[in-house]
């Protein structure tokens, strides 16, 4: 569950504030972060193995090697594979759906996932919040180009009929899209999510912002070639200019690294699901 693992210690990093503990708590919570920055070294490593690579980007043999359109093992009997609008979709805990429905969608440079990490971590998140989550399993490139996988999160959006009391939650390329759904949504006047939720939005698929370039050591996951080489997978129609991946980002937005991140761990769900709130669990 890398994808949780992450998100929760970079929370509990950026929450505390030793300054204002008392000696004993301190000295508790620097012995309790010592180990955490151990745990995130290996988790960072763990992923800049299976997933950074520094070789030229075959991004369809990516796509087969590393997505898993299907649930782990593991909490498949959670889960119910089925089709909303002509788009394959998968439920989990879909019984829950009256409490209210996660909107997952999983980041992959917009070519490949989910991976096992996410089936992890919306799978917590859902069994957490006892709300039902649905993933959706949108088109990729570079055999289904931009606009493809957009259409296919707004079909099941507006055909879906979800819960009064339903959320958008993405990471990369994922939240990129959610964005970019949640606009078109209100310009047609459809039903809106009650809160997006965004974790390292990929919204900038020109790459123009420098700061694009700024994390790219410490990125576990990607170098700043394989986003670009990305970036023009993700329409094959036409030579991808500069001009025309314009069109791809996100009006009024910068790059990711510029974009504030919202990363939601398991344990902090209640402060992000009034839902989950208001039941007190």
């Amino acid at each position: 569950m890398l994808f949780g693992v992450i998100s929760w210690l970079l929370l509990k990093n950026a929450c505390n504030e030793p300054s204002r503990l008392e000696p004993r708590t301190y000295t508790k919570l620097h012995e309790k972060k010592y180990g955490m920055s151990i745990l995130m070294t290996v988790a960072k490593l763990y992923a800049r193995a299976v997933y950074r690579k520094e070789d030229e980007l075959d991004s369809l043999a990516t796509q087969r090697k590393l997505s898993l359109p299907d649930p782990p093992r593991k909490f498949a009997k959670r889960c119910r594979v089925t089709q909303i609008g002509g788009v394959r979709v998968v439920w989990i805990d879909e019984n829950n759906a009256a409490n209210g429905v996660l909107v997952y969608l999983h980041g992959g440079a917009y070519y490949f996932g989910p991976v096992k990490e996410h089936w992890d971590y919306i799978a917590a998140i859902s069994q957490k919040t006892q709300m039902a989550a649905l993933m959706i399993d949108y088109r990729m490139a570079p055999l289904y180009p931009f606009p493809h996988g957009l259409n296919d999160i707004l079909e099941v959006i507006e055909k879906g009929e979800l819960a009064a009391d339903w959320f958008f939650l993405g990471d990369s390329s994922g939240a990129a899209m959610a964005v970019s759904a949640v606009l078109m949504l209100k310009e047609a006047g459809r039903n809106l999510p009650e809160k997006i939720i965004l974790m390292s939005p990929w919204v900038d698929t020109s790459l123009e912002n420098p700061d694009a370039k700024t994390g790219e050591r410490n990125d576990p996951m990607m170098t700043f070639k394989r986003l670009s080489t990305a970036a023009e997978e993700v329409d094959k129609s036409t030579p991808l200019s500069l001009q025309s991946r314009r069109g791809l980002s996100i009006p009024g937005l910068t790059g990711a690294s510029a974009c504030c991140l919202r990363l939601i761990a398991s344990s902090e769900a209640q402060s992000c699901f009034p839902q989950y709130r208001r039941q007190g669990r």
